[in-house]
């Protein structure tokens, strides 16, 4: 899920420089009298490509990301915690005299293979520009 979402994330900034691409070739277009198209290079071209097949990827991934979390099939990986030696079951004061925290994790639940959860920064950034890419092309 990682891959995948770095993967979208570089299909939407393409998207952007999609649209900047097509600002700057209507404001080429209005100060010419003839109605030339631009050729376009080969790095424009796939640029133009990529930004056109974001919603598309976009979309799929934003479709992947969703359906687990409705699912409840995708677990986070057990997260570590600290507690202080005094605040653990079974022991006081006189068992511990360093007062230093110790980290408790749970080796029992291995983390699931498969899909690794996306930084959500990115989730939430690839949702972001879903909704600006079904504005820009359906809309």
């Amino acid at each position: 899920m990682k891959l995948f979402s770095k993967i979208t994330f570089i299909f939407n900034v393409s998207f952007v420089i999609f649209i900047l691409l097509g600002y700057i070739e209507f404001s080429h277009k209005k100060s010419n009298v003839g109605n030339n198209i631009i050729p376009l290079p080969f790095v424009t071209g796939v640029l133009v490509i990529l930004g056109v097949l974001a919603v598309f990827i976009n979309f799929i991934f934003c479709l992947a990301a969703l359906i687990p979390l409705f699912s409840k099939k995708m677990k986070q990986p057990p997260r570590a915690y600290s507690k202080l030696p005094q605040q653990r079951e079974g022991c006081d004061d006189t068992d511990n005299s360093t007062g230093s925290m110790e980290v408790i994790t749970n080796r029992d639940q291995e983390p699931q293979p498969g899909m690794t959860p996306a930084p959500q920064w990115l989730l939430i950034v690839n949702f972001i520009f879903l909704l600006v890419q079904v504005y820009y092309f359906f809309i």
